[in-house]
């Protein structure tokens, strides 16, 4: 542990609550616990996060060495002392025995002490090599920028193959290579051990990257980001397909570019022929990108235009540099997805993982663990598979055409499970009813799903659909060549010529825009073979919903993670939980962390802000007396609608600058906007402030944020209605005059009728206890509150008021559940004209400074 602050390594004094916080982080790391940290948003926590974990690391790897030097004298001494024994009988025997021993476990910390300092100096000689290439680098790049654009060639003209629709998509028998995964390095070199950070979003993890680089860590720190493929791939034959699935495929078929075996017909071997293969993928080139990830300290942006330059794959240079690398930056997906850990051969054994913005852990592992297909999918699919098989019956070979009909078989069953005519509108079964129900059971579907990975059937069947439409073929049809059909276009491309030039052209544009088209249509083999995928977990915890409406459609529901959570949490030496609003923590605890309870510690701080610098008010009757109880059978009253626009219209009246709205959902948020505009209300809030809402939209979010940013600081203010749960509920920052007022209009609970929640609720009673189904379905609604609550008070000189719209806020069960910092001075008004009053002398006194 460490004895003072400096040791963290701060960029500047820290808070009291900071400095808690980080020495609280390093005993969860020190003593391999598991850690629950709620430090509100504002407060510094990613950068406690960043100094505390990297000062425990650093430490870890200085002691490592001392107490192996320490070990190495203290066994040299007890060998040099029991050499010097004198020796007798049956003594000298054991003596000797326990020499050899030693001298044993002396070679065996001699080795590891040595592996560790020949690893510190590899590292080292990497990172100057690195430094001195970086003033010829940018020499070169300026040099490439001012001559014009050569690309070299090697005399030979490469166009790009396109399938022929005959043996291009015949399965392989000779099973295909798998994804090219990161081997485990030779043991008899040195594993560094690791900081995995994870977050949400790429931006939230570039924003990690920049704190880093405030601290002393950014120089003797050895940091690599990682992404998917869709984010890194800098081929533009690749990247310019739209889905990541069909990005995913076509990098591995550029890597797969020496001959194959496919079927066997008639004792000869049908060969593909040799491809290009990627550019960007290069063994010398990929070890050079690595090399400069590791010496300073790069963001994705960075990574991209690094391996533009050297004509590097980002991707692969990333996935290299782990093994090297003290801290990993990677967005949830890759961490919690077991699989997609493997493939990306990310090791946790002994590190340390922590997890910011883990607000929504939950639901987030949960969500990563679905599987959805509709019967549309479904159908498609089984017609493709059924097309595919007719096209290339006779050349199949008899384990592959086996394979090949279970599938389809296996499909057609989940197609009969949707009878035309049914009485229910959903249903919820576990995997095995419904493989029993689906007559498959007796099909290994392990077997099955290895099959279509090691065929790569799905990019195949693709392919195939791409080319044939993915409708069955006439019996005239299915012995056409190649050649056959190519002289049949070229006839009918013949025909059309006739009809003149200009129908041609259109008829090109045509062609060529639904060409692009086919090839960016994501394949409907891929989501049938991940559904599958998860029925084969053996997890009491799975269900699978049948549902009818809005159409029909399977899901697998993953109603309690902890199973898969449950090896990430064996392999980690520490796990770190933390967020702006982690209360109520129960949930975390009973659903993912239930078998390591022991190992649990929670935090909760305080916000950095004094306590008068935060209004919170419980509003439970509006401006005409009346109670204020917005459930879903009367919010949308007009007394309550009329109740929540005169509310809004007196708030302008005293609040300055900004204020934002937080309802429901996007159509309560319309139809609360209709009635204010119909009845004048609006109207009147416009005389006082410029209005914005929050539209469904993405794209035009940031036009409207500046909108709001300008009116509401330079203008007369301005007031955002938005949505809970939507785009401005989370990760965005209303500081200052941008947020001096928040308003959350009613308790946001989600559909009780939705069957998966009425699921979840049910096995959470079943399982965890009574009552805690209810639990579960209140803490949905109060995180979604406190996310809500986060977005003003962003800094200590910051101020604002937390109107909460509601009767029901006033109930102990939920007030308790508000964060620790709002909970403080938290008061109740008695009615709306005390809340004027006293939103008039909180903003005067923060004006005046009084």
């Amino acid at each position: 542990m460490t004895d003072s602050v400096g040791d963290f390594g701060f960029p500047f004094p820290p808070y009291k609550i900071q400095e808690d916080f980080m020495k609280s982080l390093y005993e969860v790391i020190e003593e391999r616990l598991i850690g629950i940290f709620e430090s509100p948003t504002g407060t510094g926590k990613t950068l406690s996060l960043l100094c505390g974990a990297l000062t425990w690391l650093h430490n870890n790897e200085e002691q490592l060495k001392r107490d192996l030097r320490t070990k190495v004298n203290d066994v040299q001494l007890t060998i040099e002392q029991e050499e010097k024994k004198p020796s007798s009988g049956g003594d000298w025997i054991e003596s000797q025995y326990a020499t050899i021993k030693l001298k044993e476990d002396l070679m065996l910390q001699k080795k590891m002490l040595d592996l560790i300092l020949e690893h510190d100096k590899k590292i080292q000689a990497m990172r100057e090599r690195k430094r001195k290439e970086v003033h010829e680098k940018r020499k070169w790049r300026s040099l490439v920028k001012k001559e014009p654009h050569r690309v070299e060639s090697d005399g030979e003209d490469h166009p790009e193959e396109i399938p022929d629709g005959t043996e291009d998509f015949l399965l392989e028998e000779i099973y295909a290579d798998k994804e090219p995964s990161e081997e485990e390095p030779p043991t008899d070199e040195h594993k560094c051990t690791k900081i995995f950070f994870c977050s949400r979003t790429h931006s939230q993890l570039a924003q990690v990257l920049e704190e880093i680089r405030k601290t002393k860590f950014a120089k003797n720190t050895r940091i690599v980001s990682l992404a998917s493929r869709q984010n890194f791939c800098v081929n533009d034959e690749v990247r310019g397909l739209k889905s990541a699935a069909l990005i995913n495929e076509k990098c591995l078929d550029l890597q797969r570019n020496r001959s194959k075996v496919t079927s066997i017909e008639g004792g000869k071997a049908l060969k593909k022929k040799r491809g290009r293969g990627c550019e960007f993928l290069r063994e010398n080139t990929i070890e050079n990108l690595r090399d400069s990830i590791l010496s300073d300290i790069t963001d994705i942006e960075e990574i991209i235009q690094m391996g533009q330059g050297e004509k590097s794959c980002p991707y692969y240079a990333s996935r290299a540099a782990i093994s090297d690398a003290q801290l990993v930056l990677l967005p949830y997906q890759m961490i919690f997805h077991g699989r997609t850990r493997d493939q990306m051969g990310i090791n946790l054994k002994d590190s340390v993982i922590i997890v910011d913005e883990a607000h929504n852990l939950l639901d987030t592992i949960s969500s990563i663990y679905c599987a959805e297909i509709d019967l549309e999918q479904l159908k498609e699919a089984q017609n493709q598979l059924t097309a595919y098989r007719e096209r290339y019956v006779k050349k199949f070979s008899t384990k592959n055409l086996l394979k090949l009909n279970q599938l389809i078989f296996v499909v057609g069953r989940l197609v009969k499970m949707f009878p035309e005519v049914s009485k229910d509108t959903h249903r919820i079964i576990l995997s095995h009813q419904l493989m029993s129900e689906g007559e498959f059971f007796n099909i290994n579907l392990y077997e099955l799903l290895n099959f279509c990975e090691n065929t790569r059937l799905a990019q195949k069947v693709q392919g195939f659909s791409m080319n044939f439409g993915g409708k069955k073929l006439k019996d005239d049809q299915k012995e056409k060549t190649a050649t056959q059909i190519l002289l049949e276009k070229l006839e009918s491309d013949g025909n059309k010529k006739k009809r003149g030039k200009k129908v041609e052209i259109n008829q090109a544009a045509e062609q060529e825009e639904s060409e692009a088209e086919r090839k960016n249509t994501p394949s409907v083999i891929r989501p049938v073979l991940a559904f599958l995928e998860r029925l084969t977990e053996d997890i009491s915890d799975g269900r699978i919903l049948l549902t009818w409406e809005p159409k029909p459609r399977m899901k697998y529901l993953l109603l309690k993670p902890d199973a898969h959570f449950s090896r990430i949490l064996s392999e980690c030496r520490a796990l770190v939980v933390a967020g702006g609003t982690m209360q109520p923590t129960n949930e975390l605890k009973e659903h993912i962390f239930s078998r390591e309870i022991p190992r649990i510690r929670e935090y909760i701080f305080d916000h950095v802000v004094p306590e008068n610098s935060v209004l919170p008010l419980i509003v439970p009757r509006g401006p005409a007396g009346k109670a204020l109880r917005l459930d879903f059978a009367s919010r949308s009253s007009k007394e309550s609608l009329m109740a929540i626009g005169m509310a809004l219209q007196n708030l302008c009246n005293v609040v300055p600058a900004g204020i934002v709205v937080f309802l429901s959902s996007y159509d309560y948020l319309n139809a609360v906007f209709q009635h204010l505009d119909e009845c004048g209300v609006l109207g009147r809030i416009r005389a006082r402030k410029k209005v914005f809402r929050e539209p469904r939209q993405g794209g035009r979010i940031e036009g409207i944020l500046s909108e709001y940013s300008d009116a509401a600081t330079k203008g007369g203010g301005a007031i955002m209605f938005s949505v809970v749960g939507g785009k401005l509920s989370e990760g965005l920052n209303f500081s200052d005059d941008l947020g001096r007022c928040v308003v959350v209009v009613g308790l946001p609970f989600p559909n009780k009728t939705n069957p998966e929640l009425i699921e979840k609720m049910k096995h959470c009673d079943t399982i965890l206890r009574p009552g805690a189904g209810n639990d579960y379905y209140e803490n949905l609604c109060m995180k979604a509150v406190n996310q809500c609550i986060g977005r003003a008070v962003r800094h200590i000189n910051d101020y604002a008021s937390v109107i909460l719209l509601d009767e029901r806020y006033a109930q102990e069960r939920i007030s308790r559940k508000l964060p620790g910092w709002i909970r403080r001075s938290l008061k109740e008004a008695p009615n709306f004209g005390a809340v004027q009053s006293v939103l008039v002398k909180f903003f005067r006194e923060k004006r005046t400074g009084i």
